[in-house]
């Protein structure tokens, strides 16, 4: 293929030379290269359907995370109002249990 191939590319634009290797590859006796038009056809007219099938998909991820990130932070807002709340309960608990005594603890504890 090397000294064939390379003197038809002198001169050509970049889709001929592309165009040319495509047919010199699949010309050749023994070559079981398949032509990369096919594969390129494909991807142009998938890629706009795969567009507008994955952007609403992504945002319907991003959507839920987002939602889900807000459904977690108010859970430890709210736990921790209430570890707070049993804080000041056993605060107040322990007060006036220390106002009943005297400040002295008894000796039972």
């Amino acid at each position: 293929m090397g000294a064939k191939f390379l003197p038809g590319f002198v001169g050509q634009t970049v889709s001929a030379r592309a165009a040319s290797a495509v047919v010199l590859c699949t010309q050749e006796e023994g070559s079981h290269m398949l032509p990369a038009v096919a594969p390129f056809a494909v991807g142009v007219i998938t890629a706009p359907l795969a567009k507008r099938v994955a952007k609403p998909l992504v945002r319907g991820v991003i959507k839920t995370s987002v939602g889900l990130a807000l459904e977690v932070k108010r859970a430890v807002i709210e736990a921790g109002e209430e570890i707070q709340g049993i804080t000041a309960q056993a605060a107040a608990e322990k007060l006036a249990s220390s106002a009943r005594t005297g400040g002295v603890e008894s000796a039972a504890r």
